[in-house]
């Protein structure tokens, strides 16, 4: 009897282990199913790249001189003036996904004087530089003819376009501000003629964006 009920114990101890286990199997069976993954989204940036042809090149003017006129075959003393043709200075092109505005603008650079010139505090920097101006204009076709337009801010420049940039730098002896009918001015041209081989100016422009891109546009 003791035997029998030794084995009667130990079914009912196998039989509970077999439930448990069989529950454990039977929860992991009908939990939810669950997935975890990864995805991505992505998108492209519109590009930016305005640039000019010319690099870092120098534009070179034929020689320049003073007008030929003089204080006396001057209207009632007007400035005289002699200007350089137009010259190519900057091919602008935009090759982004985005309009542009450009601005240009210009500024002296350097004065270079001729071996051994002479030295006069009256002809200083300032007063060679007050000789010279510079002019630039642009247009949207290669022709110096027809690039007149001379509106230096905000240039629109849409995305696949192109404008040219021209310069003509003047030469002005300033006759209305004589106080002794043209000397001092013909004397400073003079000077500037024996003793500068060359004035330079800086060119520079800047792009800013001006339109801009989303998806599905």
């Amino acid at each position: 009897m003791a035997q029998k009920n030794r084995a009667v114990s130990r079914m009912f101890f196998l039989i509970l282990m077999l439930t448990l286990i069989s529950c454990c199997f039977l929860g992991s069976t009908f939990a939810r199913y669950v997935t975890t993954d990864d995805a991505s989204a992505k998108f492209d940036v519109a590009s930016w790249k305005v640039s000019h042809a010319e690099g870092d090149t120098v534009t070179a003017f034929d020689s320049l001189s003073p007008s030929m006129k003089d204080f006396t075959t001057t209207t009632s003393g007007e400035d005289a003036t002699n200007s350089t043709a137009k010259k190519l200075v900057a091919t602008i092109t935009n090759d982004g996904d985005v309009d542009a505005l450009v601005s240009l603008s210009s500024a002296f650079g350097t004065i270079t004087k001729v071996a051994g010139a002479a030295e006069d505090p009256t002809y200083d920097d300032e007063a060679i530089q007050g000789l010279f101006t510079i002019t630039l204009t642009h247009g949207t076709t290669n022709n110096a003819g027809t690039d007149t337009t001379d509106t230096l801010n905000n240039i629109a420049l849409g995305a696949g376009e192109t404008i040219y940039v021209w310069a003509s730098v003047t030469w002005t002896t300033s006759y209305s501000d004589s106080a002794d009918e043209g000397d001092t001015e013909d004397e400073l041209d003079t000077w500037v003629g024996q003793n500068v081989e060359s004035v330079s100016f800086k060119i520079s422009y800047k792009a800013v964006q001006n339109s801009q891109t989303s998806a599905g546009n």
